[in-house]
């Protein structure tokens, strides 16, 4: 930047006549101006690049390139206030004495006024509004929802074009696809739009709109979570379900099991469909607990995300703190030691043993494979395991259950060594034979 301090003057597209004879750059085509004269950010900011590296430094080298006796124009569709946050940029940008900003635009409250009359259609009582600048996701962004459905939702500055990529495929995260929506031109030049949030992509048109989503009413279900929590709450409620509401903690714990073995088996055959519906299902499972644990001793959801946040954190100083875990051994080896201390400051003498708190309802290959795993962390030499071995397999009675025991302590010994996870490795073994037997079978009766 210049010594002395760019001087930027922002306006909306509907107002830029007001402006000072001075060169712009604008965010959107500016209706009525020529094409071939117009800077215009927006090509630039559709660019996953403009973003994700120091954009306000390239705004701001763009304006300064633009910018005449240290004065350029900014020109945004609909009011600069609006959920813009290059303005916001350029707000705390003045703050910092690093411009001079001026703002020309007519009073907010009138603007939200008309939008709000616009959005709601027949007159409406607007309870809540959330305002959010065009919605944008990755598969690492953590799914965080910008959305409160029991309020009415504006998107601001959806781009030409683009609707559909960068906002009914977000949006449909957490609304069904048939809900009813609104596109307004932030131009006022077109006609408001009234369309399924689903068809958003087939609009188009050369200037950007606000997207007006509204509330979700009470007894309405979306996709979301919280959805999810309520329709749970609504089984256990009085005048429920009356099986949902006769169930505990301990009743469904086998289905707790035979839903996780549903799902590993649909992760097995590698069905999304399957995978997806039996999750579901899996899911259902942690809420039923959550819900019940609620009415009994008023734990809530929000207090079992609370506790597994802590311990994610907790247990990864490699990624939230200063430590330094260069390879999946030296996470494990943490891990161990992050685990040991957190047994101990329980003051449980037993779960704080070198080899922790392995449940006794685990699969007997995966139970034995974990012991066997920890024994070896817990850095007892090789001599003393074997002598462990030996002593309880003596125990055993019957001769041939004995060496089939030593056998097979000997193979899962083996198998861990390797990095190979027997019970996964029989249970697809066991399906794969188990479809060429039924094969062998079906094509011998057809022979007959």
């Amino acid at each position: 930047m210049s010594a002395v301090p760019l001087r930027v003057t922002v306006i909306s597209a509907e107002h830029i006549s007001d402006l000072p004879d001075i060169p712009f750059v604008a965010r959107s085509p500016v209706p009525g101006e020529p094409a071939g004269q117009q800077c215009v950010l927006e090509p630039l900011s559709t660019d996953s690049d403009f973003w994700t590296t120091d954009w306000v430094a390239n705004l701001i080298s763009i304006l300064e390139s633009r910018s005449i006796d240290n004065h350029v124009g900014y020109v945004v569709p609909g009011h600069p206030m609006l959920g813009d946050r290059t303005i916001q940029a350029l707000v705390d940008l003045d703050a910092r004495g690093e411009i001079n900003l001026e703002l020309f635009d007519e009073p907010l409250p009138v603007v939200l006024t008309e939008l709000l009359s616009a959005s709601a259609g027949p007159p409406a009582f607007i309870d809540g509004l959330t305002l959010i600048e065009r919605a944008r996701t990755a598969p690492f962004d953590g799914g965080q929802s910008p959305f409160n459905t029991s309020q009415t939702s504006i998107i601001t500055s959806i781009p030409p074009a683009r609707a559909g990529e960068f906002l009914a495929d977000y949006a449909t995260r957490w609304y069904r696809r048939t809900t009813e929506v609104r596109l307004i031109p932030m131009t006022g030049e077109l006609e408001q739009v009234v369309l399924p949030l689903d068809q958003v992509r087939e609009e188009s048109s050369l200037y950007p709109h606000y997207l007006i989503i509204p509330p979700v009413e009470a007894d309405e279900y979306q996709r979301s979570s919280d959805d999810l929590q309520r329709i749970v709450a609504r089984l256990r409620a009085p005048g429920g379900c009356p099986w949902d509401i006769e169930q505990t903690n301990q009743s469904l714990s086998k289905n707790l099991i035979e839903e996780s073995y549903e799902l590993l088996d649909a992760i097995e055959r590698g069905n999304r469909k399957a995978i997806q519906e039996e999750m579901g299902d899996f899911l259902l499972q942690a809420f039923m607990h959550t819900q019940i644990t609620r009415e009994t001793w008023n734990m809530t959801l929000e207090d079992v995300n609370q506790s597994l946040i802590d311990k994610l954190i907790r247990r990864h100083p490699h990624v939230f703190a200063n430590q330094n875990a260069d390879s999946p051994d030296a996470v494990v080896q943490s891990w161990d030691e992050i685990k040991r201390n957190e047994r101990a400051a329980k003051g449980n003498v037993e779960t704080s043993s070198p080899l922790g708190d392995i449940p006794l309802s685990l699969p007997a290959l995966s139970r034995l494979q974990s012991v066997l795993k920890r024994s070896r962390r817990a850095n007892l030499d090789s001599s003393r395991l074997d002598q462990a071995v030996v002593s309880t397999t003596n125990g055993v009675d019957d001769q041939r259950e004995q060496e089939l025991l030593e056998q097979l302590i000997s193979v899962a010994r083996d198998a861990q060594e390797a990095g190979i996870d027997l019970e996964n490795v029989v249970r697809s073994w066991t399906h794969r034979y188990e479809q060429q037997i039924t094969s062998a079978l079906s094509t011998s009766e057809t022979a007959d």
